[in-house]
């Protein structure tokens, strides 16, 4: 009888299919973390960083440990928040986002393979069962 765990299961899948996504992204040198970022913020003027960090489900230090590299190759700033002195907000850069037009097309076509291997009937129960889950 196979081990009946939800959170072993969603691990092993979870492992699985990020290694496919990551492979995905090498060629434009992202995570699929890195890519995350750049997709949250591809659609918003400025991020706080505790948001950010809500939003995302990172740990603050596992968001500023992504954001380092990011930054420093100029695909976002991190600026001090104009409302909150004290925090600090984050932004794409003109590159940053034409780098993540870039990407997003590999990401999409590993997306669709992934969906591929489920009825759209599969793909719905998936989605619904991990927002339950995740909640």
């Amino acid at each position: 009888m196979e081990f009946e765990c939800v959170a072993q299961n969603l691990r092993r899948a979870s492992r699985l299919i990020s290694r496919r996504y990551e492979e995905a992204l090498r060629p434009m040198n992202l995570t699929s973390s890195q890519f995350t970022i750049l997709q949250s913020l591809s659609h918003r003027d400025g991020l706080p960083y505790g948001k950010m960090s809500s939003i995302l489900g990172f740990e603050q230090t596992t968001l500023s440990r992504l954001l380092r590299p990011l930054e420093k190759r100029g695909l976002l700033v991190v600026r001090p928040d104009p409302e909150d002195r004290r925090s600090r907000t984050v932004s794409i850069t003109k590159a940053g986002q034409n780098h993540f037009d870039q990407a997003r097309i590999l990401w999409q076509f590993e997306h669709d393979k992934s969906v591929a291997r489920m009825t759209a009937r599969e793909w719905s129960a998936v989605k619904s069962a991990l927002l339950k889950l995740s909640q």
